[in-house]
């Protein structure tokens, strides 16, 4: 448990050893082309298109009612860059009060001749996020089992289709993903060396993590469990080592932390406001309303736990999987999506981890091990938002290390088991490479590929909205000047050139362009003309009687209607 090698030991990245930092920069310049030009061919997802004008929004006024379902740290930094592009904002003052998709689609209407490179600026910042994680990655695997595993985790991290899919895009996964790790890294070097430095960093990342993603609380609730559990284990077996009662008390200074950087990132926007001010969704917080507490004032931002409270209100979704749709899950989804959606060479690489007999770093694994334990358990049982995989993505980081370490079954005493890794990492590679630019559409084998993966998995998993860019390229290679369309997405199709009428109930001739969540039965919206137009469950249903004639990105089916099909249809 002494905390004294990991105290002298310099961070692996810095040691001199010119052929590691050579390969760390290609393969964080590789995740970084692989993100940023597929980018450029993809169309603003869903949630791009609300957390990107909001956080420029909160950037300039402080302001965090509109969003507040939502931490505002990721998209504030999105938004940076806009800081000099100056696009255009709607001038009434009272757009703070408006719901952010009404301000994303005035945001929208006031900068439509630039809407895709102000995305652009803020989908490098995401990026730029993601390559601080990969870095982190390749330290964190280095200290634990040196930099053949480091270069391995990295390697594993930015080939990733998971990763490179939201590395690219302006929401909150990716991001809340490094403050998370940074959080169990830190933590980690807390529990060997709980020194001033490291109770620093640890409550700064804690308190990053966050303000970036709600899920972050979780992380409140584990590190005490995680450090009893250590303590304890320190105690039955005699043990010298830096966990004493004091370090207890340490870690309230962490949380302390903690609390002082999320009232800093909210600009300290109404801290200690009592909860008789709060106007509380849920029934648990609905209690905290009572006369008797009402006046104790809260040491956090106001819209910070109204956040809180909103999220958990929030439960109007549709779910999908195996070509069922539910309003309240499996708790099986999570296994299956990432089954399907994980690279089949990495599944084999984790199962080779298994056999590694655990006698480097069995502190950090009791960090690792129980934080990924219980956060699984928590996605699996208790979240009910079974809409993508991306709920993991804070997870991974921790998979890439335990797979890593399959790397060291590689001797000149095994050269099949060597020879098969090689042909795995190969395999993983290729995969990666093949499906550019369409990452988020990853399907593995196991799925039968991205053009089976609606069989299993839809919404984020699959279709986003993000084809709009194609579906251009696709009518101007074809001379095909106008198109019934179908898409789901907040972002007008005209803003990226396409001339377009809404598809109907009814059948009606000629080329029709379909986002896949619709036809597998997932209600949302269409956007024309300035209106919001629900779309209700199976709207498009008909369509299932009629084969597509092509795809645009994996998620827009393109069908042709006959005439006569369409003029002798009856419902």
């Amino acid at each position: 448990m002494s905390g004294t090698n990991l105290k002298k030991r310099r961070p692996p990245f810095f040691q001199k050893n010119a052929c590691s930092v050579i390969a760390v920069i290609s393969l964080l310049s590789l995740l970084f082309f692989l993100g940023y030009f597929s980018a450029r061919r993809k169309s603003v997802t869903v949630d791009e298109f609300v957390h990107l004008p909001v956080g420029y929004q909160t950037l300039l006024s402080h302001a965090f009612r509109m969003e507040s379902r939502n931490p505002p740290l990721v998209r504030m930094l999105a938004a940076v860059p806009l800081l000099h592009a100056s696009p255009r904002l709607p001038e009434d003052p009272r757009w703070d009060h408006v719901g952010a998709w009404y301000y994303g689609y005035e945001f929208m209407r006031l900068n439509a001749e630039r809407y895709q490179p102000l995305f652009l600026a803020g989908r490098t910042v995401v990026l730029c996020l993601s390559l601080a994680l990969g870095l982190l990655v390749y330290i964190f695997a280095s200290h634990l089992y040196g930099r053949t595993v480091g270069l391995a985790a990295l390697f594993l991290y930015c080939l990733n289709p998971d990763i490179i899919a939201h590395s690219r895009i302006t929401t909150l996964d990716l991001g809340l993903s490094l403050f998370f790790m940074a959080a169990l890294y830190f933590f980690y070097r807390f529990i060997r060396n709980p020194g001033i430095k490291n109770m620093i960093l640890c409550g700064l990342f804690l308190g990053l993590a966050q303000t970036a993603k709600f899920t972050a609380l979780f992380l409140l609730l584990i590190f005490p469990l995680i450090l009893l559990v250590l303590y304890l284990r320190q105690r039955s077996k005699r043990l010298s080592g830096p966990l004493t009662w004091k370090v207890f008390a340490k870690l309230v200074a962490v949380y302390l932390m903690a609390l002082l950087v999320i009232n800093s990132v909210y600009f300290w926007e109404k801290t200690g406001s009592p909860l008789g001010a709060y106007e509380f969704e849920t029934p648990g917080l609905r209690l905290l309303n009572h006369r008797v507490v009402s006046w104790i004032p809260v040491p956090l931002p106001y819209h910070y736990l109204k956040g809180i409270d909103r999220q958990r209100a929030e439960k109007n979704y549709t779910f999908y999987l195996f070509g069922k749709t539910s309003k309240q899950g499996w708790w099986y989804y999570f296994p299956v999506a990432f089954l399907v959606k994980t690279p089949v060479p990495l599944l084999l690489l984790i199962l080779l981890a298994f056999f590694r007999r655990r006698q480097e770093g069995q502190d950090a694994w009791i960090v690792l091990g129980a934080v990924f334990f219980f956060y699984a358990i928590f996605f699996m049982f208790f979240s009910h938002k079974y809409i993508g995989l991306r709920y993991l993505l804070p997870l991974m980081p921790i998979i890439f290390i335990f797979a890593a370490r399959s790397v060291l079954f590689i001797s000149s005493r095994r050269k099949i088991l060597t020879a098969l890794i090689c042909l795995m990492m190969l395999w993983y590679t290729t995969g990666s490479l093949r499906i550019y630019p369409h990452y988020l559409s990853y399907f593995n084998e196991i799925a039968g590929g991205p053009s089976e993966g609606h069989r299993i998995l839809a919404d984020s998993n699959l279709d986003w909205g993000q084809d709009l860019i194609g579906l251009k390229a696709y009518m101007q290679a074809r001379g095909i000047r106008t198109i019934r369309l179908a898409y789901f997405g907040r972002v007008d199709p005209a803003v990226y050139g396409i001339s377009f009428t809404p598809l109907g109930e009814l059948p009606e001739p000629g080329v029709a362009a379909v986002s896949v969540n619709y036809l597998l039965g997932l209600p949302y919206f269409l956007y024309y003309e300035g209106e919001t137009i629900p779309v209700r469950p199976h709207f498009f249903s008909w369509l299932n009687r009629f084969q597509p004639v092509d795809r645009v990105g994996y998620s827009i089916l393109v069908y042709n209607i006959p005439f006569e099909t369409a003029e002798g249809y009856e419902e």
